[in-house]
């Protein structure tokens, strides 16, 4: 009976993990273009278990307005934008003009079930949101794709002259606060009903 209930335990907080990582392109060959930065959330299982959160942006550019939200988009990057996979596709599109540099953190869930798993993949497209304004060597042209199942970030190795992606932090795993007080109050409830159980002997 202990075995069973740890192996529940571990595998709520495992599936709990999250992905923390630091993004930074340099644009400056493209300063003052206008464009779209486009965060596309594909669910590949079927199952809506996963989220990202985008935090911390910054950028010399300038943002045009609000972004374009699509299927389980929410929020703005001016102050958090979170992608959720409730929909197979779910898009954060904002528009902008382009300066030196953009940075911003994702926070990204990584729950998989098997077989196919989410992805994110960041795109920079031109103002019709239609053809990509950088050649990379990832499909679409995208500036980096993550799966969402504990796999590092594959960033763009070969990227148009005067461009770069840079992960500034490898990936971490870190458990989320909520699943933290579940595995220690789980932990006590466990003591606890292993005292009863000898008492009652």
């Amino acid at each position: 009976m202990r075995g069973s209930i740890f192996v529940l335990i571990w595998l709520v907080c495992r599936a709990a993990l999250a992905d923390v990582v630091d993004v930074t392109i340099e644009t400056r060959s493209l300063a003052g273009t206008t464009g779209v930065l486009v965060f596309d959330l594909i669910d590949g299982d079927g199952i809506p278990d996963n989220s990202v959160t985008i935090t911390g942006y910054q950028s010399d550019g300038i943002l045009l307005g609000p972004p374009v939200l699509t299927g389980g988009g929410s929020g703005d990057l001016s102050s958090s934008a979170n992608l959720t996979d409730r929909n197979f596709f779910n898009e954060l599109a904002a528009p902008l003009t382009l300066g030196n540099q953009i940075q911003f953190t994702l926070d990204a869930t990584h729950n998989f079930a098997g077989g196919v798993p989410d992805n994110l993949s960041l795109f920079l497209l031109d103002p019709t949101g239609q053809n990509s304004l950088v050649a990379t060597n990832i499909t679409g042209d995208a500036l980096f794709s993550l799966d969402l199942n504990g796999t590092p970030v594959q960033a763009a190795t070969e990227i148009s002259p005067g461009l770069s992606v840079t992960i500034g932090a490898p990936l971490s795993a870190v458990p989320e606060p909520s699943s933290l007080y579940l595995f220690a109050g789980s932990l006590v409830a466990l003591m606890l009903g292993r005292g009863l159980v000898q008492r009652s002997r």
